[in-house]
């Protein structure tokens, strides 16, 4: 949600001085100066694409989530895709729903990193729904094997008070809504499956 009021902030200010844009654009019409009028229509068009907020589900609370870890994602290098539409409200409330995506796709990413070859680094997301039911699955590349004890994850990393919160924040989430989550590792390929139904 920070990076949502950081894109409107950006948008805010680019409205402001909307007005002095058409009156340089009028001039470069009115002489019929077409290089530079080009040049700067694309120099706008440029601009204005960073505030486009892409639409990956339909579901404007996990798109908010997907944009930010898309982009995360592509910083890292990590090939990040999207596959599937969840409709405008879930019986899952999108405060809920910003903690499940977000944690398992903050995993995935970290995951990601730890993978040498730059080439085999991916996130793959599906998401469905129908009725009632909701399923979300993330399937991300790891650079070995994940330990998975009784359906949890086991934090690799030495500090294990402050680390694996988020699995367990996933658990608690989809417990609320009586949901299942399930992990499985094989080949470097890692998948965290969630149903709400």
């Amino acid at each position: 949600y920070t990076g949502i009021v950081a894109k409107d902030e950006e948008l805010r200010r680019f409205r402001h001085d909307m007005a002095a844009h058409i009156r340089v654009l009028q001039a470069y019409c009115e002489n019929a100066e077409a290089v530079d009028l080009k040049h700067y229509v694309d120099n706008m068009i440029k601009e204005t694409a960073r505030y486009d907020r892409k639409a990956y589900t339909g579901n404007h609370g996990a798109d908010a989530i997907l944009g930010g870890m898309e982009q995360e994602a592509k910083e890292k290098e990590i090939t990040f895709t999207v596959e599937g539409v969840l409709p405008p409200q879930t019986r899952v409330e999108e405060y809920d729903l910003c903690i499940i995506l977000s944690n398992l796709l903050k995993n995935a990413i970290e995951a990601c990193e730890q993978v040498s070859e730059v080439s085999e680094r991916y996130i793959k997301l599906q998401v469905g729904s129908y009725e009632e039911a909701l399923c979300l699955v993330v399937e991300n590349s790891v650079a070995g094997r994940v330990k998975i004890d009784n359906d949890r994850l086991c934090t690799t990393k030495s500090d294990k008070k402050n680390h694996g919160i988020g699995s367990e924040n996933v658990a608690r989430a989809v417990g609320k809504y009586g949901g299942t989550v399930m992990y499985r590792c094989e080949e470097n390929c890692f998948t965290a499956e969630v149903c709400i139904s």
